[in-house]
């Protein structure tokens, strides 16, 4: 009887923390056209004339053609790492997955497209030569 009532607590300890800490830590998605870029931010024009900033930093992934061949010749060369702005440019359609925290927008993802589109696999250029 005691080993059975054991479990119960262990399972809902598990549950529980599967759950997301808060509503603010949940991955969310912006489109639009980049702006500015510096070494620790980007911002993007999204819905016309709005626009979002977003922290960056070496935890940030950018996906784009040519980034992993970038990224190799960087390493080769001992660097860290390529500049976010010779992966990026003002004028990229690009798609950010970040997080929210007190106030700050991180961003997690960085996905360049041809175009701001609507997301169609079409408008998708991120694959083409990512592994390259």
């Amino acid at each position: 009887m005691r080993r059975r009532l054991l479990w119960i607590p262990a399972a809902v300890l598990m549950i529980i923390g599967t759950l997301p800490a808060s509503a603010a830590a949940q991955e969310k998605k912006a489109r639009g056209t980049v702006m500015v870029l510096d070494g620790t931010a980007v911002t993007l024009e999204v819905s016309g004339s709005s626009t979002m900033t977003f922290a960056v930093d070496e935890q940030t992934t950018i996906e784009a053609p040519g980034a992993g061949t970038a990224m190799r010749r960087a390493r080769s060369a001992g660097q860290r790492g390529v500049k976010l702005s010779e992966i990026l440019k003002a004028g990229s359609a690009v798609e950010v997955s970040y997080i929210e925290n007190n106030g700050i927008m991180q961003a997690r993802l960085i996905r360049r497209f041809r175009s701001a589109g609507d997301g169609s696999p079409a408008a998708m250029n991120f694959h083409a030569d990512a592994g390259r």
